[in-house]
C-alpha cells in the first residue's frame, strides 16, 4: 500500500498511479474529507482536461442504491448510442462496461464514496463491483472479443476502475479484496484480481 500525497499536482498524480504502479484497478481509501474532495475534484478534471483519447466516468456514489442507479449513472457518462436496460441485470452493467462502440486509449470509471453501497448494500456492491473489474481486466488484456478493429488490431483499451473508501473500511475492504475471486468469461474460470492500493 503506498501513500498519495495530494498536496502535489494532479500531473505528479497521474505518473504515480498510471506510469508507476501495476496495470491494475485501483483502491484508495482516505481520512480526511477534505483531502478526499480536493484529490477527486482536481484530478477529475485533469483527466479530463489533459489526457487525450481517455474516456472518464465519475461515478457519485452516495446516489447508488441499486444496480439500476448505477447503471443509470455509467450510461449517461460512456459514449453509447442507447439507453441500456436494467431487464437485463448485470449482463447489461458488462456490455456498457466494455462498450465496443468506441475504442479510446484509455477509459476510466472513479467510483467515489462506494463504501456507501459497500456498507448499506454489500451484495448489491459486489455484483457492480465483480462486473467492472472483469470488464476491465479483459479490455486491458485485448480478451474481451474475438473481433477486430478497422485497423486489424485486437479490441483493447486500457481500462481502470478507481474505488474510493473511507479510511474505517480499510479491514473489511481488504479482507473483500483478498478473498475475491471473479469468473472471467473469455477464459472460462474464476481468478483472482490484484489491486493497487493507495492511501491519500
Amino acid at each position: 500500500m503506498k501513500m498519495l500525497d495530494v498536496s502535489k499536482s494532479p500531473a505528479l498524480w497521474y505518473d504515480e498511479l498510471f506510469e508507476n504502479s501495476e496495470a491494475n484497478d485501483f483502491i484508495f481509501f482516505y481520512e480526511n474529507d477534505d483531502d478526499y474532495i480536493w484529490f477527486i475534484t482536481q484530478f477529475t478534471q485533469y483527466l479530463c482536461r489533459e489526457l487525450v483519447e481517455t474516456e472518464v466516468a465519475p461515478i457519485f456514489g452516495r446516489h447508488i442504491r441499486s444496480l439500476k442507479a448505477f447503471l443509470y449513472q455509467l450510461n449517461f457518462s460512456l459514449p453509447c448510442g442507447f439507453r441500456y436496460g436494467i431487464k437485463y441485470k448485470t449482463h447489461a452493467l458488462y456490455d456498457l462496461a466494455l462498450n465496443f462502440e468506441t475504442e479510446p486509449k484509455r477509459r476510466l470509471v472513479l467510483w467515489n464514496d462506494a463504501d456507501y453501497l459497500f456498507e448499506s448494500r454489500n451484495g448489491v456492491f459486489i455484483e457492480i463491483f465483480d462486473v467492472l473489474v472483469v470488464a476491465a481486466y479483459c479490455n486491458r488484456k485485448g480478451i474481451a472479443t474475438d473481433d477486430f478493429n478497422d485497423e486489424g488490431r485486437p479490441y483493447q483499451v486500457d481500462q481502470r476502475n478507481l474505488f474510493f473508501f473511507q479510511y474505517k473500511f480499510k479491514e473489511k475492504v481488504e479482507d473483500f479484496i483478498a478473498k475475491q475471486r471473479v469468473y472471467i468469461p473469455p477464459l472460462a474460470k474464476e481468478q483472482h484480481l490484484e489491486f493497487n492500493l493507495f492511501v491519500l
